[in-house]
């Protein structure tokens, strides 16, 4: 797998042949991706491009999908898939490799032979939605969860120079687990970033188990969770004189991202 700043595929003339976008993942039933770009589709007045969900149970399925579906160019990617993929790709971006996450693919294909291009918008939608949010006090983050996602969240925060921990399920070398979260840490550090998929619709009635009672005023909440708006999460830090925000700040920024890379085969991520 060799790294690329720039993609391969090329829409010629987006006015003449019909395309497919969509997202892959497992589970989907709270993605509000499709709605976003229908809305975007329409305010450019694109009628031969759809977006569509396809809820795969194992990455095995995708290039069958693929075959199946010749018209598909372009995927974004979400849990539990987004550092999963890597070993699928034929190529993968400076930041995806940085962050060890992919969100978002480009479809080269060459007579019989598809080719997977890994990009991540996931740094951009973060960073310019968490610039928006955030105080100059706000300066020490615990990042909840380890997955795809937290490589990108934790990729801003560094370049930032805001110290963070991350807390996850697993130990390793470089998180810590739940129960070693103590309420010193908490309160010494004022932005608390959910990466987990916890309190995700349908299953609403979830948070990541932290004491939020050391939560207090001076503190910033941020999920990455938009559906629900308002999330258990959320809920409690505002419980506490938090400030709060959720992630369709940062969903609506790198699916523009995504999409300025599918139409016009420029961007370098």
């Amino acid at each position: 797998m060799t790294e690329i700043s720039n993609n391969t595929l090329k829409i010629n003339d987006l006015s003449k042949k019909k395309y497919l976008l969509g997202l892959i993942g497992y589970p989907l039933t709270h993605s509000l991706s499709p709605q976003l770009f229908e809305a975007k589709f329409a305010q450019e007045n694109i009628q031969n491009i759809d977006y569509k969900l396809f809820e795969i149970k194992t990455l095995d399925e995708l290039l069958p999908l693929l075959h199946t579906m010749p018209q598909i160019c372009g995927l974004n990617v979400t849990t539990p898939y987004k550092t999963a993929i890597l070993p699928y790709l034929d190529s993968i971006s400076q930041t995806a490799t940085a962050t060890n996450s992919v969100n978002t693919l480009l479809i080269e294909r060459k007579s019989d032979k598809i080719a997977l291009h890994g990009y991540n918008t996931d740094v951009f939608g973060f960073e310019k939605s968490f610039c928006e949010n955030i105080q100059q006090s706000h300066n020490q983050a615990i990042i909840l969860g380890n997955g795809g996602v937290a490589g990108s969240v934790a990729f801003v925060l560094k370049k930032m120079s805001i110290p963070y921990i991350i807390v996850s399920r697993k130990k390793t070398d470089k998180t810590l687990i739940y129960s070693e979260l103590t309420d010193e840490m908490i309160r010494h550090h004022n932005i608390i970033i959910n990466c987990t998929p916890l309190g995700t619709f349908p299953d609403i009635n979830h948070c990541p188990s932290i004491n939020y009672n050391a939560i207090e005023k001076h503190h910033l909440l941020f999920d990455l969770i938009y559906n629900p708006p308002l999330s258990l999460f959320l809920k409690k830090g505002l419980q506490k004189g938090a400030k709060v925000f959720n992630g369709s700040q940062m969903l609506e920024y790198q699916a523009q991202k995504s999409w300025e890379m599918w139409k016009n085969n420029s961007s370098k991520v």
